[in-house]
Formats: structure tokens, C-alpha cells, sequence
């Protein structure tokens, strides 16, 4: 089927074996059941999968005895780079696929063997050859491996391109060659055979950590379906453009690069050579968009995929120079320092990333949130290619609490939308953890009816973050939203959080009010549809606004914005106003009160009087104002700012007084404990 043709789900562009092939006997995959660990089963049937007979009782058995898909990259390098960390019975197993060359580096160089590889059938003294500047292409003329002498021709054309694009346009250095300078390419027919569709495999490992390559394709790559109208010129571009770097890297360090940074970094530099190609965007990021909440950096067919990182850094952080940058100068940093923990293969180079970052005045946990961002807006070059995939999203309804969990650099969506609303819709959410070891970002992505975005990036603090009033529908400016939560750590799993919404919806009215000069508690009875406290009492912006939080009194935004349901403001005017108090009102009629002094207003519109028809909740019981029970939390009265005195002055209201509390003004109670109040409908 397709999925055992096409480059996505082969992800074998690249693997690494010998040059000197071994005469291999049918061998029965090594079951996870058996006396080896995971790993070791894990290495050894995915070894077989790609480098065995590629057909019959050995692959299939190979096949069902892997959890997961991997790639012909990790199948090789996880043999060839970790054989003596193997178990005696799985070295056992591996035994007739590896050849054994000398230690360096205080390891045995191993070097793996299969036999779906086109030396198998081609011999440089015997069969075909043409060559170009840098090239050599070993090819046959017969039988099922046949190449025709154009297709011969456009590989070399092909190859020739590359190398002028990725080493004398771009820079990076030439992968080592043989005495005679030229690249060798072999042609023959891979797919047929059962293997990749295009690999690298190293040929010699020099002492300076740098290995000689070759690189081999498929003779015609007849069954494979191009998606989007690319050709066959163009797949084997971009397949020999993704080889050849490789070639470049193992030139530069065999030992210690990541299978993720070669992969990742390998789709980046198709797309760089061939830009208006775009293979890349239909075979890796459908599945890597669905598996944004899995770690960058693993290893495995996301690591494809995580090429659009590399897109969102070189495209809206750094320049295309910034993967020159990264292959050209980590080997050398390893020299100087090798005790970095990402100078062996095992671990991938994020911490490197970060540093080159730094350069650029950010680091990996702002470009983590950012690149989260892109992705939802498709902020790239290619974004607005029809095909270029949709992130997955979590879909909001109403008012709900999710209870959620992220690894590492991974992130989740929360989308937000209303196509049958009629009227506004108003949400608030907040963000909350405990997990405050965690560089935690919260960003809120807002889309508007005609498609443009307005991105928001909150800061989390002390494990919390929120924002409120966030309006949607046809008569606001938003059609939709989402909420990206991302877990920018480099390390550290599992880490749990909470993600609130709470949902309004209802009429939207006009409160107004004729405020005289001086100092006013104004109250907010319903839900603003404004985000600053200024827009919502239509003041100016440097009018004096004093929140109350924490029982301290404090201004600016931190405190006064968004313009909270049921809060109270200190406002003082310099001349007569009359406030158009624009808002959403709420069918929850309860304010809670904390302990000590609270600055509150009326949950409602509609003015009410304080007496024993509220409400006082404390835990789970409910009394009347003004009953005993309820005394246990506050007594009967509150405070309100006369400005009808001369001069203006606090006075206390008591339950017995019957005063009936204006929509708009705020009044102070003072509560001995935590507790709530619910005012009559």
C-alpha cells in the first residue's frame, strides 16, 4: 500500500550501512517477549524491517512485533551507534548484518549490512558510469534496476544544482570525497527491492569523526504517487537535495549529531534548495500538526515534521543562515567543551538551539510560544498554500474545565466558536498549575471575520495566568479564538494544569450615569465588551483609576484591566461626565467576598435593595443577610461614597435601612471569612 511507499511513511530518506555487503539468511524478528529489554527488541526488529530481506516471513514478522513506526534513520544509527550498549542475544540476532571495524574514540566502529541496497546489484568496475564536475552516477542499463540515460542525465543536472545551492551559494563545507574528488550516486531500483525510496550510507569513518558517504535512489520510483502536481524531476530534486545534506553532516561529525537534527534540519534544506517544490508540507505536517502536544526533539516520524521549526526560526526569528550557523560551528563547540550533554548522538541539540537563539535577543521558551502561534496562523512562506495542514485543536464548549497535562517543549489548543450566535458571546479563562518549576506560556490567538489574527501572549505568574471578556459573534470584531498553552521546559514530563472557561451570553446593554467632578466608587454590574477599564467608563486615558486587590489599593493595568464583572474603581474626574457603561449582563447573580476589606458592586442592572432577600453562602450552607449564621462572615452593613454630602463621605448602610444599591456604584464590605453573596433575580 502507500504507506509502505510514499517518503512520509518509509521516513527512510536516509540510512546508514556499509559499503561491503554479507550473503543473509532468513532470520525470525527478535520478540519483545524475549529475554532482552524494550530497547533492544525495539532496535532489532526495526534493524530487520529496513535492512533484512525487505519481503517475506522476516519482514511481517518484524513489522508486528514493532510498537511504533520508526524511521530507516534511528533503525540504522541505533544499531551502529549503541551496538555494545545491545544485549549479548540481540548483538547475537544482529550478528550476520554488521561488520566490526577498529575502536576510535575508546568504541568499537560497527558498521551495518543489508540487502535491498543498490551495491548489492551494481558494481562501480563492471556496470555504468556518467560523471560530472563533482558526480559520479553508477548505473545499469538492464534488467528490473535499469536507468535510461536522461534519467541518468537529470540526476547529474539534479546533483550538480545541489551542490552549488548548499555548498557554493549557502557554504557549508563538501562531504568528503574519494581520491578522485567525485560524489558517488547510485541509481537502482530501491522501492522495487523492498527499501527506502533514498538513503546515505556511510562507507568509511575517519579519525576525525568525519565519515565518507554515498548516497543511493530509486531508478524510477514507479508506484509512488506525487501529491500537488510535483514531478517526477522534482521528487527526486528534493529526495537528493535531503540526501546530500546528509552526506554534509556526516562529513562534519558521524558521532555526534541527533537523528533529530539531521532529519529535521535535512526537510528544511529540500525546501531551501527547492522552495517552490513544497513536498514537505503534504508528507510531514498533517501528522506532526496532530502531535503538537508530543515533545519537540523526539525522535521518531515527527522528527520530519519538526522541519517547521527550523521554518518558523530561519523565517520569523533568525535568517536561513542560522542552520549554517548551527552544522558549521557545534562540532567545534564539542571539541572545546565535550562535556555539553548534547555532544553524544543520544541527545538532541535544544540546548544549543537556545544558545544560537540568544544571539537573536530570545531564547527557546519565547521561540517555542511563538513557533505554537505560527502554526495556528500558519505564519509562513507557505502557509497559504491550500494544503498546508491545520493544527489539531481542543474544542471549547462553554463553560468548562480542563484538566490537562504536557511533556516538555509541547503545547495544546483550546479553539473558542460561536457560528450560531445571533448576539455577542462573551468568555473568560483562566490558566492555573502547580507545577511552577515549569516555563510555562499562555498566548490567546483571536481571528476576525474577514481572517486576520491579533495574537496576546499572557504571563504566567506564580503558576497562574487569565484573561477576561473575550468577545465573540457576529457583532463583535472576533470570530474565534484559541488558547495555546505551551510547556517550554527543555526537560521535565507530565506536568499537570488547570484551564478554565466560563461562558456569557445574553443582551447587551447601555448603563449611563451623570458623574459630577470628584472622586466616584463606581461599580461594574455586568460584563464589559470593553478590555480596558478607561474604554468601559468612556474616560480619558489619563484619568486617576484605583483598583483594590489583595487588600491593597493600586493602579494600572495589572490591576484595573480588563474591568472585572462586579468590581469597584476609584475614579476621580476633572470635569462632569456622563459614563455610557457598555456590557453583557450575567444570569449568575453572586459576588464572592474574602476575608477583610472588598471593593465590590452589584452583579446586575437592575438596583437592589440590601436586606434579608440576599443571600450569604458560607461553604456549602446558604442563611439570610442579617441572620445570625450568616454574621459569621460579615455583618449587615456596607459602605458606600456619598457624593451628595458636603463634603463627600463614607456612610454605613445597614440591612434595617432598606436602601436600594444603584447599578453603578460600588460599595467596601468588610468579611470576617471567606463567603459569597447571591442577590434576587
Amino acid at each position: 500500500m502507500r504507506a509502505e511507499q510514499n517518503k512520509t511513511s518509509f521516513f527512510a530518506v536516509v540510512a546508514f550501512a556499509a559499503i561491503v555487503f554479507l550473503c543473509l539468511l532468513t532470520t525470525a524478528a527478535f520478540s519483545a517477549t524475549g529475554s532482552a529489554d524494550d530497547f533492544d527488541s525495539r532496535v532489532v526488529n526495526d534493524f530487520l524491517y529496513y535492512t533484512g530481506d525487505g519481503s517475506g516471513a522476516q519482514r511481517n514478522t518484524a513489522r508486528a512485533a514493532r510498537s511504533h513506526y520508526p524511521s530507516a534513520t534511528l533503525a540504522q544509527l541505533n544499531v551502529v551507534r549503541g551496538w555494545d550498549d545491545l544485549s549479548a542475544q540481540s548483538r547475537e540476532i544482529l550478528s550476520r548484518y554488521i561488520t566490526l571495524g577498529p575502536w576510535r574514540n575508546g568504541h568499537r566502529s560497527v558498521y551495518s549490512v543489508a540487502v535491498t541496497g543498490c551495491t548489492e546489484v551494481l558494481d562501480e568496475t563492471q556496470d555504468s558510469y556518467a560523471d560530472s564536475e563533482h558526480f559520479r552516477v553508477i548505473y545499469t542499463t538492464s534488467g528490473q534496476h535499469a536507468a535510461t540515460s536522461q534519467y541518468v542525465s537529470d540526476v547529474l543536472s539534479i546533483s550538480e544544482h545541489i551542490w552549488d545551492t548548499e555548498i557554493n551559494q549557502y557554504g557549508l563545507p563538501p562531504p568528503k570525497l574519494q581520491d578522485d574528488n567525485l560524489y558517488r550516486v547510485y541509481i537502482c531500483d530501491l522501492v522495487g527491492s523492498g527499501g527506502p525510496l533514498g538513503r546515505t550510507w556511510t562507507s568509511d569513518i575517519y579519525a576525525d569523526d568525519s565519515a565518507l558517504t554515498y548516497i543511493e535512489i530509486d531508478n524510477d520510483y514507479n508506484g509512488i504517487t506525487f501529491n500537488h502536481g510535483i514531478t517526477l524531476n522534482e521528487y527526486v530534486s528534493v529526495v537528493q537535495a535531503h540526501e546530500f545534506f546528509h552526506a554534509i553532516q556526516f562529513g562534519i561529525s558521524y558521532d555526534i549529531p541527533s537523528s533529530w537534527l539531521m532529519e529535521m534540519s535535512s526537510v528544511w534544506m529540500e525546501d531551501y534548495v527547492y522552495p517552490d517544490v513544497n513536498d514537505y508540507v503534504s508528507e510531514y505536517l498533517p501528522y506532526f500538526f496532530q502531535s503538537l502536544d508530543t515533545s519537540l526533539g523526539s525522535e521518531s516520524i515527527l522528527m520530519y515534521g519538526a522541519s517547521i521549526f527550523m521554518h518558523h526560526i530561519t523565517e520569523n526569528v533568525a535568517d536561513d543562515n542560522f542552520v549554517k550557523t548551527l552544522w558549521t560551528t557545534f562540532k567545534q563547540k564539542c571539541i572545546v567543551d565535550p562535556s555539553l550533554a548534547w555532544c553524544v548522538y543520544q541527545v538532541n541539540e535544544i540546548p544549543y538551539i537556545d544558545e544560537l537563539l540568544q544571539g537573536y535577543s530570545t531564547d527557546i521558551h519565547d521561540t517555542f510560544r511563538d513557533f505554537n502561534t505560527s502554526n495556528y496562523t500558519k505564519n509562513y512562506v507557505d502557509g497559504s498554500l491550500d494544503y498546508f495542514p491545520d493544527v489539531t485543536t481542543k474544542q471549547v464548549s462553554g463553560t468548562e474545565t480542563n484538566n490537562d497535562q504536557l511533556d516538555h517543549l509541547a503545547a495544546k489548543f483550546y479553539k473558542v466558536a460561536e457560528p450560531e450566535a445571533s448576539s455577542i458571546i462573551q468568555y473568560d479563562f483562566s490558566f492555573q498549575t502547580q507545577a511552577t518549576d515549569v516555563e510555562w506560556r499562555v498566548s490567546l490567538v483571536k481571528e476576525s471575520h474577514t481572517g486576520a489574527f491579533t495574537t496576546e501572549n499572557l504571563t504566567v505568574t506564580d503558576g497562574t495566568a487569565s484573561k477576561n471578556l473575550i468577545s465573540i459573534g457576529p457583532n463583535s470584531d472576533c470570530d474565534s479564538f484559541v488558547v495555546i498553552v505551551d510547556n517550554t521546559s527543555t526537560e521535565g514530563n507530565n506536568k499537570y494544569y488547570d484551564l478554565d472557561f466560563t461562558r456569557y451570553e445574553g443582551p447587551v446593554y447601555d448603563l449611563n450615569h451623570d458623574f459630577s467632578i470628584g472622586w466616584h466608587l463606581v461599580g461594574t454590574p455586568f460584563n464589559t465588551t470593553e478590555q480596558t477599564a478607561y474604554e468601559a467608563f468612556g474616560v480619558p486615558s489619563d484619568t486617576r483609576i484605583v483598583g483594590f486587590a489583595d487588600g491593597l489599593y493600586s493602579a494600572g493595568s495589572s490591576v484595573i484591566d480588563p474591568p472585572g464583572r462586579t468590581s469597584a474603581y476609584w475614579i476621580y474626574l476633572e470635569e462632569p461626565l456622563t459614563a455610557v457603561f457598555t456590557g453583557m449582563a450575567d444570569s449568575d447573580h453572586t459576588i464572592s467576598i474574602k476575608e477583610g476589606w472588598n471593593m465590590v458592586s452589584l452583579p446586575a442592572d437592575d438596583p437592589t435593595v440590601w436586606d434579608s432577600s440576599i443571600t450569604v453562602t458560607i461553604g456549602q450552607t446558604d442563611y439570610a443577610l442579617g441572620s445570625t449564621e450568616a454574621g459569621d462572615c460579615l455583618d449587615p452593613v456596607f459602605y458606600r461614597y456619598a457624593t451628595d454630602t458636603v463634603p463627600p463621605a463614607f456612610i454605613q448602610v445597614s440591612a434595617s435601612d432598606s436602601y436600594e444599591i444603584p447599578s453603578w456604584e460600588g460599595f467596601a464590605i468588610k468579611a470576617k471569612t471567606d463567603c459569597s453573596l447571591t442577590f434576587p433575580q
